[in-house]
């Protein structure tokens, strides 16, 4: 797992310490000549790089073209679909996670997918977007992002990568619980109260 700095987020108590102390542990290794050696497999991958870590599904996936394991809990939903591309980079996907996941966790999981020095803005929660829907949104930036696919890399957002955590209904729009997170959106826009879910 690959760390990532996060700034202006209150302490959520002695679990959440724990976790991320766990979690920071974890990241050790993947450090110095081991991690400069492999490809990062990530948001800016090449898709030759996405495709060695996250395999492609056979011809089951539902939506588009679907990447990584079926997702526990959840049939026929793999974990990375809709994935968009910029400079023959990956630059955006949806990623399923676990029916429950709670918040950090997500975070977390996401937070494996970008580069060390990715720093995250506070998460802000939609609770009612123009379609009825809700979420929780954040943005991610990263010096190595920027050097990769420059200042201006997505438009007039710079170089803000955003994120939108939330729980998908049986109708199709999301909600927000942040003890269930089951989608995260990731793309290359910055991500704020205005976003629709």
């Amino acid at each position: 797992m690959r760390g990532v700095a996060v700034r202006g987020v209150a302490v959520r108590g002695v679990a959440v310490l724990a976790v991320a102390a766990a979690s920071l542990l974890q990241a050790i290794p993947a450090t110095g000549a081991a991690a400069r050696s492999r490809p990062f497999s990530g948001f800016g991958a090449t898709l030759a790089a996405w495709r060695a870590a996250h395999p492609i599904d056979a011809g089951e996936c539902a939506q588009t073209t679907c990447y990584g394991p079926l997702v526990a809990g959840r049939p026929g939903t793999y974990e990375f679909s809709y994935l968009t591309f910029a400079k023959g980079r990956v630059v955006g996907y949806d990623q399923a996670l676990r029916r429950g996941t709670p918040l950090l966790q997500a975070e977390l999981q996401v937070a494996e997918l970008f580069p060390a020095d990715a720093t995250t803005s506070e998460i802000t929660v939609v609770r009612h977007d123009q379609y009825g829907a809700s979420c929780a949104v954040y943005d991610l930036q990263s010096k190595q992002l920027t050097r990769l696919f420059g200042h201006r890399a997505f438009g007039d957002d710079g170089s803000n990568v955003g994120v939108e955590l939330a729980t998908l209904a049986p109708n199709g729009l999301t909600t927000y619980n942040p003890r269930a997170i089951d989608l995260v959106i990731v793309m290359p826009t910055y991500a704020d109260r205005n976003t629709n879910c």
